[in-house]
């Protein structure tokens, strides 16, 4: 649909741009493109506010934006040649869907600059509580599990020194499991789920208060330690952690058989280097990087192939 209208929408302006130059209508022309340049760097400073590795892409959809604008503006003129309450009403909403659309691409940039700098603020109080522990954790050696479990009860609404806290090696399972219980913050919880220290009795703890939707889906996907039950759990409802899943060594046969199908480079290689896969879950693999539709350069596909391969010729020999 959006592919549609990319395409539909500045025709159909450039239809009625012709029309007017035709007419020798200026004004409207003109007006119609001050608005379309006005849209312009209003959405693509929106976009460029977005980190996210495929923000870009929205700068192609720009062109809607701006000839609906151009559009509009024309409709204006139009109506407000007609000379009546209808149409002046009519005139008044061009105009206003005009100031919607730059409000929308404005907004959006804002919202998303203003979620930016709490990251980099949250980041940089982060950094800091990380260089007070390092520096202060030499006076408490042997014993750095209790006195962090002390600084954590004197910051409890502290989240940056929380975070440094857990992301630190000091932390022991038990007071992982305190912080846990009393917090509902993703981005701690998740620090949380991944630490090496924390426990199967304290993840099924975490994953009962919390695992009943699938923010923390990756988190408990990547760490080693998860209950296989809940690996499960998480495969039958999430579509975006195979690649983790398939490196897990607790992640059952019966989901792994299912990882095999899919046909993701990024979830292949991870898969192609586990010893433990039954000869089902090899051969469907083997399928599965045949049917991958990629250009290896890099020969990686057709690496991946052979090491699967080779598994196959050792481990399955009579199949």
């Amino acid at each position: 649909m959006a592919f549609l209208l990319l395409i539909v929408l500045p025709l159909t302006y450039l239809a009625f741009a012709f029309e007017f130059v035709a007419k020798k209508d200026w004004k409207p022309l003109l007006f119609s493109f001050a608005s379309i340049l006005i849209c312009f760097p209003i959405y693509t400073w929106g976009v460029l506010q977005s980190r996210s590795s495929t923000a870009a892409i929205a700068l192609v959809f720009i062109p809607i934006f701006a000839s609906s604008c151009g559009l509009l503006t024309f409709a204006f003129f139009y109506a407000r040649s007609k000379a009546n309450l209808v149409f002046n009403t009519f005139a008044g909403l061009s105009v206003l869907g005009i100031f919607i659309i730059y409000g929308f691409g404005a907004y959006a940039g804002i919202s998303e600059k203003r979620i930016n700098d709490e990251k980099d603020q949250l980041l940089n109080a982060i950094n800091e509580q990380t260089r007070w522990i390092n520096s202060h954790s030499p006076a408490h050696q042997g014993k750095e599990n209790e006195w962090l479990k002390q600084e954590l009860e004197s910051h409890k609404n502290d989240l940056s020194f929380q975070v440094a806290a857990v992301r630190s090696p000091f932390l022991e399972d038990d007071s992982l499991r305190q912080l846990a219980e009393s917090t509902d913050n993703r981005n701690l919880l998740s620090t949380i789920v991944v630490h090496k220290k924390v426990t199967p009795i304290t993840l099924e703890s975490i994953f009962k208060k919390h695992g009943f939707n699938d923010k923390l889906d990756v988190s408990f996907s990547m760490n080693s330690s998860t209950p296989t039950a809940i690996l499960d759990t998480i495969y039958s409802r999430s579509t975006f952690t195979d690649q983790w899943l398939a490196s897990n060594l607790n992640t059952s046969k019966a989901s792994l058989r299912k990882i095999a199908t899919i046909k993701k480079m990024t979830t292949l290689i991870p898969l192609s280097h586990r010893n433990d896969l039954e000869c089902i879950s090899l051969k469907q693999m083997k399928t599965s990087l045949s049917d991958v539709k990629m250009f290896d350069a890099d020969g990686v596909r057709e690496e991946t192939l052979n090491r699967v391969a080779g598994k196959i010729a050792v481990q399955c020999p009579n199949q």
